[in-house]
């Protein structure tokens, strides 16, 4: 087992019911509880990689604004033509 280093904080009613429900329900204690919900705050990338994402798209977005108006297409597409299957090779 790691070295554990104690840590005291401060967390709302709300917070504590539910920790201590969820504790309950899994047979752990809260302390693993917190330790469990630090290890998914740190291995979870998501939300860097939507962050990251939500960049680049706001660059595509403003490359785009930079060059002006778009002609509009002028095929007018049908609902079938939408929705044909491509024929897999």
């Amino acid at each position: 087992m790691a070295r554990m280093v104690r840590k005291q904080l401060y967390i709302e009613d709300s917070q504590d019911e539910a920790l201590a429900a969820e504790a309950d329900r899994l047979g752990v204690t809260q302390a693993e509880i917190v330790r469990r919900a630090i290890d998914a705050w740190l291995s979870d990338t998501s939300h860097e990689s939507r962050r990251a994402a939500w960049i680049r798209a706001q660059r595509i977005m403003e490359e785009i604004r930079a060059k002006g108006p778009v002609e509009p297409s002028p095929h007018r597409w049908e609902r079938g033509e939408l929705h044909e299957r491509k024929s897999v090779r």
